[in-house]
């Protein structure tokens, strides 16, 4: 049996290795994917969707404040994709601002996470995200019953200068 897929979008390359160091050291045997830059995670999920072969990451762990595309696009590009909308997305993010929460949620994000600042924290959310790598496969189709209609393409992605 393979191990549960996870990417992790994040422009701190520390908060890339913490989150694989912090799979380790509890125990959940993933193959995580950092992916240091927002460019980079967009290529990877446009592939993903246009492949119906490909299987699709069981989570993503998505930061918020990413230079040129900000994760709440990511985000919004994700849940309007019909291969890519059933992906949890739990947004890790410094941010504690209750505007970005809100949006984030009303996106489709499964969970908004602030990063915590104590390694025993970090070890105890990680340890929280065994609930999505034992769900069923992600990425199938969603269909009415999961939000209604499917659109035909997702939002456009476009470049923002601030993150």
């Amino acid at each position: 049996m393979t191990s549960p897929q996870v990417f992790m979008v994040d422009d701190n390359r520390h908060e890339l290795q913490l989150g694989d160091l912090a799979f380790a050291e509890i125990g959940i045997s993933v193959d995580f994917v950092g992916l240091e830059n927002a460019e980079t995670a967009v290529e990877r999920l446009r592939a993903l969707a246009a492949d119906p072969s490909s299987t699709p990451p069981k989570l993503v762990l998505l930061d918020l404040n990413m230079p040129r595309i900000p994760g709440g696009e990511i985000l919004a590009f994700m849940k309007g994709h019909p291969r890519l909308r059933s992906i949890p997305v739990v947004i890790l993010t410094t941010s504690n601002a209750d505007a970005d929460r809100t949006r984030c949620l009303a996106l489709g994000a499964d969970e908004f996470c602030v990063k915590p600042h104590r390694l025993a924290a970090y070890l105890e959310l990680f340890s929280s995200f065994r609930r999505y790598l034992d769900r069923g496969a992600p990425g199938e189709p969603a269909g009415p019953a999961a939000g209604g209609a499917v659109p035909d393409s997702p939002a456009p992605l476009r470049s923002s200068a601030s993150g």
